[in-house]
């Protein structure tokens, strides 16, 4: 592929000379793997809240439901939900490799966001085969806030750093693309053989 005219969206957003290699899109069906011990602990988490709820509507008055509902929706979602939720991200999700850099863009409820991440020869990538296959390409830090039980009566929290894989998930061809990436390391490195 070569570089995009203007008019296809581009403009603004790749640098003079930056060519598109490869634009593809994850696989978007429903997943079912990973995080065992949460599905468990979601099936439990939700078993006791349609108990609850049960016994509330037996003999409780009507609004005492209402306090049960969130535990539900959390056991549900720990449950199923956010098996779904990765599906419907991924089904919104769009991949772009240049001869610089890897781009995440994605569409959710009507917001956009647009990611992008240098290729350098020295990033490390890693495949991991399908199908289909994901292709790791960097780790994203974010910052998540959580209340210290010592500091009680407090409003303070500590923030704990959980690393995040960035790649391409679920493609049909991760080998060419991890190919494509070891081309450009190559040819930044000035190791390309002609």
């Amino acid at each position: 592929m070569t570089s995009p005219a203007p008019e296809d969206g581009w403009e603004g957003i790749l640098d003079p000379g930056e060519e598109i290699l490869w634009q593809g899109r994850p696989d978007g069906a429903l997943v079912l793997s990973g995080g065992l011990g949460r599905s468990v602990f979601g099936l439990a988490f939700t078993a006791v809240s349609v108990l609850i709820l049960r016994e509330i509507a037996a003999d409780g008055p009507p609004l005492a439901m209402l306090w049960a509902l969130p535990f539900l929706g959390i056991g549900l979602y720990m449950l199923a939900g956010r098996f779904a939720w990765d599906a419907l991200r991924r089904r919104h999700t769009w991949y772009t490799l240049t001869d610089r850099r890897a781009f995440i863009a994605t569409e959710l409820f009507g917001r956009r966001r647009l990611n992008s991440w240098p290729i350098r020869p020295d990033t490390p990538v890693t495949l991991d085969p399908g199908p289909p296959d994901d292709v790791w390409f960097a780790e994203d830090w974010r910052e998540i806030r959580h209340h210290d039980r010592r500091d009680r009566g407090h409003r303070h929290s500590r923030p704990r750093r959980v690393r995040r894989r960035v790649g391409f998930r679920r493609i049909a061809e991760g080998r060419r693309v991890m190919g494509l990436i070891h081309q450009i390391q190559s040819t930044a490195s000035g190791t390309a053989t002609a």
